[in-house]
């Protein structure tokens, strides 16, 4: 047979199985609505099964040997990639050790840096808050001693002088409170960066990859579990009625 005759032939054969299709399509629209009409469904069934062994029929021949030279071709490509792939992930490899060893070099100077700044800052909001309290002990007893004054001169009664200590009193207590708390805000300077030097390559992107793994799942927040699914669906198999949703709450059950 000649070439012309095999696309003759195709053609004729892709034609009969197109006009069998628009056939079965308007017979696909049945609607099944009592016995009669699930008969028919079921004929239209068969019609359908036999259609689609008939297209696998058509291909699957001339498939074969197209799948023959995919394989070849899968094959020959694959002896070129994998030394290539192989020596490009040792690569690839040896550069993320590199930057990864450059990232925690950077981040253990980080936290050097900002340690040495937190003590700093700590030991001169000490001294600062010492420094605080003693101004406003010494402020106090220099108003007492005003107040004392006062009353053996006779400007003041007793129950006003009384008055003038407590407050005297109570604003050295305030002081010494602003001064700690001063203190606390002081010892917590903002952290600095120190950013890896690693070099920036063009068509080159140096990225972490973070992981993960669930040591306690326990411990997990509610929206991160994911629903046993398959266990789920063999067990409403198993039972084939709506008492599974008795014994596993938050499902819906049916047939089709």
């Amino acid at each position: 047979m000649t070439e012309s005759a095999t696309i003759v032939t195709q053609d004729a054969a892709i034609k009969q199985l197109n006009d069998r299709l628009a056939e079965l399509k308007t017979k696909s629209e049945i609607a099944v609505t009592d016995q009669t009409s699930f008969i028919k469904a079921a004929e239209v069934k068969v019609e359908l099964e036999s259609y689609v062994r008939a297209v696998e029929h058509h291909f699957e021949p001339q498939l074969a040997p197209a799948e023959e030279t995919v394989a070849k071709l899968k094959l020959q490509m694959s002896n070129l990639l994998a030394p290539a792939k192989q020596w490009l992930k040792g690569v690839i490899d040896r550069r993320k050790k590199w930057a990864e060893e450059e990232r925690r070099r950077a981040e253990a100077e980080e936290r050097r840096i900002n340690e040495e700044r937190r003590i700093a800052a700590e030991k001169k909001a000490a001294e600062e808050r010492k420094e605080r309290e003693r101004q406003a002990e010494e402020d106090r007893k220099k108003r007492e001693k005003e107040i004392a004054a006062a009353r053996r001169a006779g400007e003041l009664g007793a129950r006003e002088s009384e008055k003038l200590k407590r407050e005297a009193r109570e604003a050295e207590q305030r002081e010494r409170e602003r001064a700690a708390a001063d203190a606390i805000l002081a010892s917590n300077p903002a952290p600095v960066t120190v950013q890896a030097n690693i070099p920036t390559v063009a068509g080159s992107v140096n990225r972490r990859n973070w992981k993960f793994e669930v040591v306690d799942a326990s411990k997990l927040p509610r929206e991160y579990m994911i629903p046993d699914l398959v266990g789920i669906g063999e067990y409403v198999r198993r039972r084939q009625n709506k008492d599974a949703e008795l014994f596993i709450p938050g499902i819906r059950v049916w047939s089709e």
